[in-house]
């Protein structure tokens, strides 16, 4: 296999992984589809809110009237309910600004002339705003680790000196995953590390495990252990962002 279809095959693997990540996990958008009135609504619930001032809820439906129910994520508390209010042919609500890391469960009503329906209930998390100076460099190594993950494994694969591509993924996980990773996480939720031995976040926890497996890699030249370490990264980061996190904002 020649040189750029090498790096096609790791830049695919590695997009990929990247769009996983993107859709999965408790802490982005919940998009879906509702039928009332005669209308289909389509629909995109915030599981994440960063920055000062209220979190929006906004469903776009022209012709119905609606109102949102929130508590406590995690409360049996009496719901808190919010009638929403037309923005053009948009019906919006403001869920109340929460402290750094809180959550709130809420759930959306929109009722027309002939009845009303329930949106599935979602739970949105309050964190701090991440300055883009720190936010995109740590996107961007977390990538090209990824990248030099994948080059690195199909080097072994193909035969070719994989030793470079290794030791790339190392450095670059360890600063996106490692330094960058608990900044992000300091500003968006307060605190540095919530993996072991603090706590039981699976996002540290598995940013951890992948820069491990890439250390054998500094003191033996053997394929084998280049290969594990491009294994274990793609298994560990196909993991869910932030599941079982109280806190992880990344």
């Amino acid at each position: 296999m020649n040189r750029i279809l090498i790096w096609t095959c790791a830049a695919a693997l590695t997009v990929a992984l990247s769009v996983w990540q993107r859709r999965s996990g408790p802490t982005y958008a919940v998009r879906g589809a509702v039928a009332i009135e005669g209308q289909n609504v389509r629909y995109r619930l915030e599981r994440s809110f960063a920055g000062p001032g209220d979190a929006p809820v906004r469903i776009p439906a022209p012709a119905l009237k609606g109102a949102v129910n929130f508590r406590p994520a995690g409360s049996n508390t009496a719901w808190t309910t919010l009638e929403m209010v037309r923005e053009r042919d948009n019906l919006v609500a403001w869920l109340p600004h929460q402290p750094i890391a809180q959550k709130l469960e809420y759930r959306v009503m929109l009722r027309g002339a002939a009845g009303i329906v329930w949106l599935k209930p979602v739970t949105i998390r309050f964190r701090g705003f991440v300055p883009p100076a720190i936010l995109l460099p740590h996107i961007l190594a977390m990538f090209l680790g990824f990248l030099f993950a994948a080059r690195a494994g199909l080097a072994v694969a193909n035969h070719q000196e994989p030793r470079p591509f290794a030791l790339a993924a190392l450095a670059l996980i360890g600063i996106g995953g490692l330094v960058l990773g608990p900044i992000v996480q300091k500003i968006g939720l307060g605190d540095y590390w919530t993996g072991w031995p603090f706590g039981p976040d699976l996002t540290d926890n598995k940013t951890l495990v992948a820069w491990l497996f890439w250390l054998p890699p500094l003191f033996s030249r053997r394929g084998r252990w280049v290969m594990l370490g491009a294994v274990v990264t793609f298994l560990v980061f196909a993991i869910p962002h932030s599941v079982l996190s109280g806190n992880v904002a990344r």
